[in-house]
Parts: structure tokens; C-alpha cells; sequence
């Protein structure tokens, strides 16, 4: 089915954020996906230019790297879960259910503390500290 879009949302943002989704199935497994980019984003929903028809009344899931960061530097993602309510050929509206902000780790973080974590394990197998 697809709609007209209309602004009939009170309190959307325009914000224009690189966008992941993927359509949330009953059996887990992974569902269509695609990417895009947000148009308007607000506590109660998310409008985005999808690189595909979506399917309406789909549960789904976005992911998107939030423009802001935590005061130590540390990256935020945040995720929404919700259902398309409105869909075009590249337009897509989801009524968000459920989001929340997830840290975003950069690769050499993550590097460094996996080496911090196996080196006690690492002097053990060599047997320094006996």
C-alpha cells in the first residue's frame, strides 16, 4: 500500500543522518535491508529516503550514527524500533515504538582493551611474573 506523505506530526526535526534499517521478521531471520537518509526525526517518528520500497505495517529496525557524542569523545548510535506506517518508491515513514542511544566504539579502542584483557594471560603463557 503506499500513501501520500502529509507533515501531520508535531515536533519532527529536520535531520539529515545516514540511515541502516532492516524489517524485523517473526522467525528472526534477518529481513529485508537496505540504507538511506533521514528526512525529519521526532520521539514519536522517523520519515527517511530508503534505497527501496518498504512494505507497510512492517516492524523494523533503524540504526543511525548520532550527530553527538558523550564528553569523553565517545560516539553515540542510536536505535529505533518501530513500524512503517507510510511508504512510497524511496520515501518511508516509520511510528517509532521503542529507542535508545548505544555507545559507538572505534576500532582502536576496541583493539587496545582487548590486548589490556589477554595481558595477563599472555604473561602467564609466557611465563614472565613467576
Amino acid at each position: 500500500m503506499i500513501t501520500n506523505f502529509r507533515n501531520t506530526t508535531p515536533s519532527v526535526y529536520p535531520i539529515a543522518l545516514p540511515v541502516r534499517y532492516e524489517i524485523v521478521t517473526r522467525d528472526r531471520v534477518r529481513g529485508q535491508q537496505g540504507q538511506g537518509l533521514t528526512i525529519v526525526i521526532g520521539s514519536r517518528v522517523v520519515r527517511f529516503r530508503a534505497d527501496q520500497a518498504v512494505e507497510v505495517s512492517r516492524k523494523v529496525k533503524l540504526e543511525m550514527a548520532w550527530p553527538a557524542s558523550l564528553p569523553d569523545g565517545t560516539g553515540l548510535n542510536l536505535w529505533i524500533h518501530g513500524r512503517v506506517t507510510r511508504s512510497t518508491s524511496s520515501n518511508v515513514e516509520v511510528q517509532v515504538a521503542k529507542y535508545e542511544f548505544r555507545t559507538r566504539r572505534t576500532m582502536q579502542l576496541a583493539v587496545t582493551s582487548a590486548a589490556n584483557k589477554s595481558a595477563p594471560n599472555l604473561a602467564r603463557v609466557a611465563g614472565v611474573g613467576r
